[in-house]
């Protein structure tokens, strides 16, 4: 049979990378975790573990259990927090997902204060862009998107707040040929330029991006840190949120580049499950559709 820990241990032997760093990260034997998967191996009757070279690594098999295994780890520890929830009125943890494009320090502020109350709460919290939180929150993986991009999916059986609408400024380096310009511009100007962009970190839903156009050529990163470096290196052009852009203008860093049409700003949403109940929760809801998350420029 598989169980929930053949999953965790399965998993924790994949993130390792090999069975010898999964134990030493563990800290225990190989042969300890060796011992483990032979038992599932006899009961399953199929191969978990083979070697590779001089080591040993996860079989196809063993793969598939710790890809489909995910979303049942997911939903067990959900079915967990929404016990505790209806039988303690709080949960043990809630899971947050925030988009990139989310002020951090605001976000920070409100997690201050929640905790302030909430001392107990365990709070785990992930950056994901576009589609990919409304990805994070429809498999459960998380409890609360902060910073969701309108609109929500389809009969999901999510609900939402409005944070608000933000703007996207376009900020260059100065040392970037279109800062030189001293003109708006225009369509063919933006299509002409390499983009820097934080790619959708969906794996389930439709790709999305905020581009006005379709550029020749495009580089993806992960993260609002690594977009900035690479468009004050002057690497591409790209939006950025007011503050950041603000920041790195008054530094001398990028200079604001006005466009001949403006973009349609983002707007953004707070969104959570239907069926979330704890005191926990709600009570952080509350927290951040009253906060300053999205300054304008």
């Amino acid at each position: 049979m598989i169980s929930l820990e053949l999953i965790r241990l399965l998993r924790h032997i994949r993130n390792a990378g090999t069975l010898s760093q999964a134990a030493a990260q563990s800290g225990k034997a190989a042969s300890a975790l060796t011992y483990q998967v032979d038992k599932y191996e006899d009961s399953l009757g199929i191969t978990l573990l083979q070697p590779h070279g001089r080591t040993i690594r996860l079989t196809e098999a063993a793969m598939h259990i710790c890809e489909m295994g995910a979303d049942i780890l997911n939903s067990v520890d959900s079915l967990e927090a929404q016990a505790l929830a209806i039988g303690t009125g709080v949960e043990p943890r809630i899971r947050l997902a925030v988009d990139t494009w989310v002020s951090t320090d605001a976000v920070m502020s409100v997690i201050s204060d929640f905790l302030a109350e909430y001392p107990q709460v365990e709070l785990q919290i992930e950056h994901q862009a576009l589609q990919g939180t409304w990805d994070a929150l429809t498999t459960q993986r998380v409890d609360l998107i902060v910073g969701a991009i309108a609109p929500k999916p389809a009969g999901s059986g999510v609900q939402t707040l409005p944070l608000g609408k933000t703007e996207r400024v376009l900020a260059i380096s100065p040392d970037h040929y279109l800062a030189k310009r001293g003109a708006l511009l225009t369509d063919e100007d933006l299509e002409a330029a390499r983009w820097v962009v934080i790619k959708d970190s969906s794996s389930m839903s439709p790709k999305r991006d905020l581009l006005p156009t379709t550029p020749q050529s495009v580089i993806l990163v992960d993260s609002l840190e690594a977009k900035l470096a690479a468009q004050i290196q002057g690497l591409g052009i790209g939006f950025l949120p007011p503050q950041v852009a603000k920041s790195m203008v008054l530094k001398g860093q990028l200079v604001e580049i006005k466009l001949d049409s403006r973009p349609p700003d983002i707007e953004m949403l707070l969104a959570w499950r239907t069926d979330s109940r704890g005191q926990g929760l709600i009570r952080l809801i509350d927290m951040f559709s009253t906060a300053d998350l999205l300054p304008q420029h």
